[in-house]
This record gives C-alpha cells, structure tokens and sequence, in this order.
C-alpha cells in the first residue's frame, strides 16, 4: 500500500474507528511503512518485518477482523516498528519496551466512547500487562469475537466428551481441562493433545 496520505485515511477509515484514522496514517506515512491488508490466516492476526527483509517497515493485517480487533492489532504492530525504530534488535520482541510503547500508543483512545464498554474494560485490563497477542488474552479474544460477524466457537465452550474440528482440519475428542488447556484425542492417530482452551472450531460433529 503506497503512503498517499488521502487515499491511506480512506482505506482505514473502512476498518478502524474515525478517532484513530488520523494518527495512524501520520504514523505509517511519518515512518515510511507498508501496510498490507490480508487474507484471513489461521496462524496470527497481523505481523511486522523489518526493514531488513526488504527495506522497509511492513506491517500486515488481516482483513477479516471487526473494527476493534483490527485497531487493536494494528496498534499492536506499530508499536513493533517504533520498538525496532528505536532499540533495532537490542530488546526482546514483546519485552518492556515494547510494552510501554504499545501502552502510550494505545491508551490515549480509551475513555473516550471509541470502543464498546465491555471491549473497553477488556482493554483495561489486558494493557495492565499486554501480551504477545490479543489470542494470548482470553478474556479480550471472547470481547472482541463478540463484535464478528460471525462469532467463534472455542474449545472452551463446548461439553467435554463432543467430538470437534479444528481450523486446520483435524477431529477431536475434547477431555478434561489442565489449566488453560483441554486433554484431547486425536480421531485419526488416536493421540491425546494439549489443545488451547481459545482454539477456533470450525465445526463440531
């Protein structure tokens, strides 16, 4: 995405709250970022590269997101490349740095009727100490699955004992829990797994 700045606020206007379009293109366009907006990956929400892979800072998102997921990832991002602008690779990738950088970004939207009340309390909380993603959160992933579309099933919501699969195609027999994580087998290899607590389903059986 090139750094046109008129035609940068319009494309984020259709995926971020009004409140937010202005800063972050002054940021992208300040830093010379690329933003690529993706298809939906079942592997992460956005991700940043340096400008050692390519020259520049490049940040991608997926597309899929509602709004406030979507801001909160791109928040997320940003502050990775003011982290690396800043320290380059003298710190680790979400160590305090990073943090504090992503909090003084990102809280400065709150408190202002930008977000719904249960997302902002959500955020509340997760910027006491953010972590590595939204996903790492479960409590901030179910607030903001509630404004998809189509909102997410999770391991964690179904009775133990149904059989499920997961987005990379693989069934399930859900067991007991051992703290965040759910004992399962496997259908095909007959297997039991570790399986997240806030894993998507695709469909259960």
């Amino acid at each position: 995405m090139g750094v046109n700045y008129l035609k940068l606020c319009d494309i984020l206007a259709k995926y971020i709250p009004n409140p937010l379009v202005q800063n972050v293109a002054d940021l992208i366009v300040a830093h010379r970022v690329v933003l690529k907006i993706k298809k939906p990956r079942t592997s992460k929400l956005g991700d940043y590269r340096s400008p050692a892979f390519n020259g520049r800072h490049t940040l991608s998102i997926n597309k899929d997101l509602n709004t406030y997921a979507f801001s909160l990832t791109l928040l997320h991002e940003l502050a990775h490349m003011l982290c690396f602008s800043k320290y380059k690779n003298r710190v680790k990738p979400h160590g305090k740095e990073w943090k504090a950088i992503f909090i003084e970004l990102a809280t400065p939207y709150l408190n202002r009727d930008i977000f719904p009340p249960d997302v902002e309390q959500a955020l509340q909380n997760y910027f006491e100490n953010p972590g590595a993603s939204t996903c790492s959160d479960p409590k901030l992933l179910k607030v903001l699955n509630k404004y998809n579309t189509e909102p997410s099933i999770y391991v964690e919501d179904i009775d133990e004992g149904n059989v499920f699969e997961l987005e990379n195609g693989r069934f399930f027999l859900k067991g007991k829990k051992r703290r965040t994580r759910y004992s399962c087998v496997c259908q095909d290899t007959k297997r039991e797994y570790l399986v997240s607590g806030i894993a998507k389903i695709k469909r259960i059986v």
